[in-house]
């Protein structure tokens, strides 16, 4: 039944795309003059919205080794152990709300990065992003 209600739910949302590209094409191939304006309008700023916007870094992340943390690389064994899945060749902390793994050059080594908004307040009442230990200052 929820498999059902994500589908009824992922159908129009998977057609959001496609939709004003198509009408962007067909107005732009259409014979009135103001479908040649409106057309490539459209077209450019669908295309402008959906294509990948590189953030600038400000900061370059911090690389975290064992002996730097060695709290979270027991945190990390313990995870990785529980799910089966390898260790990370490198850790590193970032000014991003995420966390994610990539695997970077010939030696598909595996990099985790995690997010940390230090410095950022994260709500009203917290005052900074992130806890004092995970900042590095103990």
């Amino acid at each position: 039944m929820a498999r059902a209600a994500m589908l009824l739910l992922a159908t129009p949302l998977a057609l959001v795309p496609p939709l004003p590209l198509g009408t962007g094409v067909h107005l732009t191939l259409s014979g009135t003059p103001s479908g040649h304006v409106i057309g490539p309008v459209l077209l450019i700023g669908v295309i402008s919205a959906a294509w990948p916007h590189r953030r600038d870094r400000h900061w370059q992340p911090w690389i975290v080794d064992r002996a730097a943390a060695p709290a979270l690389f027991t945190l990390l064994d313990r995870v990785a152990a529980a799910a089966g899945a390898p260790m990370p060749h490198e850790v590193r902390l970032d000014h991003d709300i995420n966390a994610y793994v990539t695997v970077r050059g010939l030696r598909r080594r595996r990099t985790l990065s995690m997010g940390c908004r230090c410095g950022r307040p994260s709500s009203r009442r917290s005052g900074s992003g992130c806890s004092r230990t995970s900042s590095g200052t103990s």
